[in-house]
């Protein structure tokens, strides 16, 4: 059986320019994430665990618990990343890899959204749920391909 992690790209809401005041957050929209072996997950989890604690150790707040602390993607790894924050890169390459040796991948599914606001795409709540629901569906599609190729069982829970 595979365990999967999935998490937002970007977000489903309007987009106009990154400059633009109020949608400038992603022009894209999707899930990504990794699955593993369920019998490898543990050893994973360790290994992620400890990276992280080295990484962060001057950002996590004294007295809060490393595990329960968390470093969204965007802050993570950026457009400036490489230069910046380089060590970030070299964590998250030696984390694919170790996911890669326990026999884990990478999947994702994003789609560019129109370009406009909400009056000039004429979209709102119910185009930001279906491309929610398009990406969720694209992505757990992705992720029984993958099981499927694997002889794994199937078996998805989602926690929204």
């Amino acid at each position: 059986m595979l365990l999967a992690y999935l998490d937002e790209i970007g977000q489903p809401g309007a987009f106009v320019h990154t400059s633009h005041r109020r949608f400038s957050d992603s022009p894209a929209f999707g899930y990504g994430g990794f699955f593993i072996p369920v019998d490898n997950a543990r050893a994973f989890g360790a290994r992620f665990a400890h990276l992280k604690r080295q990484l962060f150790a001057p950002e996590i707040p004294a007295g809060r618990d490393p595990n329960r602390w968390e470093k969204k993607g965007a802050d993570l790894l950026f457009a400036l990343a490489a230069e910046e924050r380089p060590e970030n890169l070299r964590v998250v390459g030696a984390l694919i890899s170790y996911l890669r040796e326990l026999e884990g991948a990478l999947f994702y599914f994003a789609a560019e959204k129109p370009i406009g606001t909400p009056k000039e795409t004429d979209s709102g709540p119910a185009e930001f749920a279906d491309r929610e629901n398009t990406a969720m569906r694209e992505s757990l599609n992705r992720l029984a391909r993958a099981a499927d190729s694997r002889n794994e069982p199937k078996f998805i829970t989602l926690r929204l």
